[in-house]
């Protein structure tokens, strides 16, 4: 399982580069909160935050192994996807999938 939690491979696995544009979409609705309700919770604005974050993570995940594990293109599967791209083993990604949620 080392090749699965190795910084690279979470990198390209759980897609983190595409977490800032969630974020933005966090802070847009909580700045709207604000306006709305006059009201703000510093503590419960970065526990949600993290929460958001960690759950695209988890979902990102699961989405490759789901779309690996259901793909029929040969291409998209040992050139695209991940875990294909990276000849990573099935059962250690679903036992991330696990983890991370």
């Amino acid at each position: 399982m080392k090749k699965v939690l190795s910084w690279p491979v979470y990198y390209q696995l759980s897609e983190i580069y595409t977490a800032p544009l969630n974020v933005i979409w966090f802070v847009f609705g909580a700045a709207m909160s604000f306006q709305q309700y006059h009201m703000f919770n510093l503590i419960n604005i970065l526990l949600c935050l993290v929460d958001v974050f960690l759950f695209d993570l988890a979902v990102n995940i699961a989405d490759n192994y789901y779309d690996y594990l259901h793909g029929k293109d040969r291409h998209f599967l040992t050139d695209i996807n991940p875990i294909g791209r990276l000849k990573l083993p099935l059962t250690d990604v679903r036992n991330l999938v696990w983890i991370s949620y």
